[in-house]
């Protein structure tokens, strides 16, 4: 069962990894299936690849980070079999969520910018 729980971790960490790649390298464009979807990158392409490209780059590490976690921990003596088994996918999901709410930030400021870039400045009386 330990190899089982092994397995599946370190091999969901890197099924992350090998997700994020071609978003880490701008290979994914604004589709409605796979990136970071949210109304700022459906919206404009530019938005939709940085965020990407960063929310990738997150991924990546995170991905990483559960992986080598899960060995680590799987070596540690006397872990407990139900405490591996509920660490390292909440690992994994705070990881995806503290990301995604940073992608998400990190869009709406550039939509912000954006926008205030292109209108005119107030006029002086």
């Amino acid at each position: 069962m330990w190899l089982f729980l092994l397995g599946v971790n370190v091999g969901v960490a890197l099924l992350l990894v090998v997700l994020a790649l071609p978003m880490v390298r701008g290979a994914v464009g604004p589709n409605r299936w796979y990136g970071f979807r949210c109304r700022e990158t459906l919206q404009d392409e530019e938005i939709w690849y940085a965020v990407n490209a960063y929310f990738g780059r997150r991924m990546v590490v995170i991905g990483l980070q559960v992986a080598v976690a899960a060995v680590v921990l799987y070596l540690v003596p006397g872990m407990d079999m139900v405490l591996y088994g509920l660490l390292l996918p909440g690992m994994l999901s705070a990881g995806v969520i503290l990301a995604a709410l940073q992608a998400l930030r990190m869009a709406k400021r550039m939509d912000r910018e954006k926008h205030s870039r292109h209108q005119p400045a107030p006029k002086e009386e």
